[in-house]
């Protein structure tokens, strides 16, 4: 896989990859950096979110996210509409049989 190449080319050439951030989010695009040293000197190198967090668990690095990302990618949560689904749902089960699946499963033959 491309990824263990790179990590097995950065090991060979003597970098470590410190950390991966991503750190903005834009049209439903994540945006990642990765933290490359060689002794000290530092870069940071773009990357597609989904490379970077692939190299990072390569490679045994922490990956980051900056807060604002979250904030923008999280989905709110409607504790009571949630907890209203979860009551008819009980109750659904509640009231159905194993022949009612069965009943429900078949088609027709009219």
């Amino acid at each position: 896989m491309t990824h263990d190449l790179l990590v097995n080319l950065l090991d060979t050439w003597g970098l470590t990859v410190e950390r991966v951030v991503i750190h903005s989010l834009k049209n439903s695009t994540f945006y990642a950096v990765l933290t490359v040293t060689m002794g000290e000197i530092k870069k940071e190198i773009d990357a597609r979110s989904s490379d970077a967090i692939a190299i990072a668990l390569r490679a045994h690095c922490p990956i980051w996210v900056m807060e604002e990302v979250i904030l923008e990618a999280s989905i709110p949560v409607d504790q009571d509409a949630d907890e209203e689904e979860r009551r008819a749902f009980r109750e659904f089960l509640a009231d159905i049989t194993p022949s009612d699946l069965v009943k429900r499963g078949t088609r027709d033959s009219n």
